[in-house]
């Protein structure tokens, strides 16, 4: 979504919103795939009125989000999820110790930021 179909407010203009719905008019199936968790595509796509029934995303919609990390297939199940090894994320937080490793959960899934003091 994001360097593509959205512009450099991360929102979807009306002629992209446009084109998609004339899209799915013409019979196209149209999947997300973004680097983003689906709860906050679907907060972006929520503003363009693209959620819900007969639009692109709902929580049983297919889609790839978190750069191909979880995939979901027909009926919204998770057909692909892959994990960051924990030893990985350990070692990242013993590197230095002037950052902190939080837990976001403003859309209502885990994600991880570094807070530099």
């Amino acid at each position: 979504m994001d360097g593509t179909l959205l512009h450099s407010k991360s929102q979807i203009s009306s002629g992209n919103a446009n084109a998609i719905r004339e899209a799915m008019s013409r019979g196209v199936q149209v999947v997300i795939a973004t680097g983003k968790a689906r709860p906050g595509a679907m907060v972006v796509l929520k503003t363009a009125d693209l959620v819900g029934m007969d639009v692109i995303l709902l929580e049983s919609s297919s889609g790839v989000f978190l750069q191909d990390l979880l995939v979901y297939g027909k009926q919204g199940r998770e057909i692909f999820c892959k994990n960051l090894d924990p030893n990985f994320c350990k070692e990242a937080i013993e590197v230095d110790v002037t950052h902190v490793l939080y837990k976001v959960n403003k859309f209502k899934s885990s994600a991880y930021c570094w807070v530099v003091w």
